[in-house]
């Protein structure tokens, strides 16, 4: 088993952070996106009785459709990209075909399935991009998150306890498809978290970028590139003397102090396509979200406590990319807070931007779905 991923073409993007007493100053200050923005278009999710969505857990756009999962109601919304509702798979139940509940969600790219995760069963459920049932697999051990790679599966421990089941734990495995391991990385003592469970914040998440599989590590703030032949280090976030100390997992009476006092900061959510990496991250003591976006071919970093429209609407938060685009959830009450504030505010309706986020506030109810943001950057 191998421990430690190849670094050696790994890109470090700096962010030059301010130290505690400057955090809330920062804070304030936001960064005027519409300069970047090169093309946009606003996508209203079709509300029906079949496609009230409670909340947006996780989306995935590949082809020309849209993926949405909602764990309040287990389901997997479909809709097309100009937001029109396909269907949905809410199979809940304890059959063969139906899952206790739904944890996670990927599209394999190469095989064309949906692939759905109940850890409560420990089931992968895969599906056709029309939501017909194809199979299960069962999950061999106890993991958090689960991706499809060209040959099987990669999955995610979290710092879970699977001695029972191995020597030595891992926190990510590379399996075939029958899910037999073929390689693991990052290694652990499962007892310096467990009995009780020490509450880490969230270590790990999967994405993709075009076809290939991401995985980011916000312990190590690292993303890495995962094929069935193992890891490649692609891109490392530097905070600084601010940086997420990972040798802190070695001792727990450590782990809990360092933790407790949070002066680090941690990526939380990350979009990537072929020119930028879009990306949000955090202070453990000052829980607010900072914003920004890498140019991977100048690059150059932005970010900021806001990107801001410049009439008092901030969002940012990287919820997919697709081809060109990087794609925001839009919440409904912030929509109709910008609507209100206008108001006040009295600016000039004369360019684009501002015409159709007053047609869009202007065509919604509280009782809709999200908004999506589909925008294409700039250089920068």
């Amino acid at each position: 088993m191998e421990t430690v991923p190849d670094g050696s073409r790994m890109t470090v993007i700096k962010i030059n952070m301010p130290g505690m007493d400057d955090l809330e100053e920062n804070l304030l200050r936001q960064a005027d996106i519409l300069p970047m923005i090169d093309t946009f278009r606003f996508v209203k999710l079709e509300l029906t009785d079949e496609s009230l969505i409670g909340e947006i857990d996780k989306l995935d756009v590949f082809e020309d459709r849209m993926y949405i999962m909602d764990m309040m109601t287990s389901s997997l919304f479909v809709f097309d990209v100009n937001g029109k509702y396909l269907f949905k798979i809410n199979n809940v139940g304890q059959g063969p075909q139906e899952y206790i509940q739904l944890d996670f969600f990927d599209i394999d790219r190469k095989n064309k399935q949906l692939v759905l995760t109940d850890l409560m069963g420990y089931w992968i459920m895969r599906y056709d991009m029309n939501g017909k049932f194809i199979s299960r697999t069962k999950i061999p051990f106890w993991v958090e998150w689960v991706a499809p790679i060209d040959t099987g599966y990669s999955l995610y421990a979290n710092y879970r306890d699977n001695s029972n089941k191995f020597k030595q734990d891992y926190n990510l495995y590379i399996t075939d498809s029958l899910m037999h391991i073929r390689k693991a990385f990052f290694p652990y003592n499962s007892s310096i978290y467990n009995n009780p469970r020490l509450k880490l914040p969230p270590t790990g998440i999967y994405y993709y970028c075009g076809d290939s599989c991401r995985f980011l590590s916000r312990s190590y703030n690292t993303i890495y590139s995962i094929t069935s032949e193992g890891l490649q280090a692609l891109f490392k976030f530097d905070f600084g003397k601010f940086t997420f100390n990972s040798e802190k997992f070695n001792n727990r009476n450590e782990l809990e102090k360092y933790l407790e006092g949070g002066n680090y900061y941690q990526l939380n959510c990350i979009a990537e396509n072929k020119n930028f990496i879009h990306f949000s991250f955090y202070n453990a003591a000052f829980p607010f979200y900072f914003f920004g976006f890498y140019s991977k071919s100048t690059g150059n970093v932005i970010f900021s406590g806001s990107l801001s429209d410049g009439t008092g609407f901030g969002g940012g938060y990287p919820a997919a990319a697709f081809d060109d685009y990087h794609v925001t959830e839009l919440k409904i009450d912030e929509l109709l807070s910008w609507k209100e504030g206008i108001k006040t505010i009295k600016p000039k309706i004369e360019n684009d931007w501002m015409k159709e986020m007053k047609k869009i506030t202007d065509s919604i109810t509280e009782d809709d779905n999200s908004v999506l943001l589909f925008y294409k950057l700039k250089p920068f």
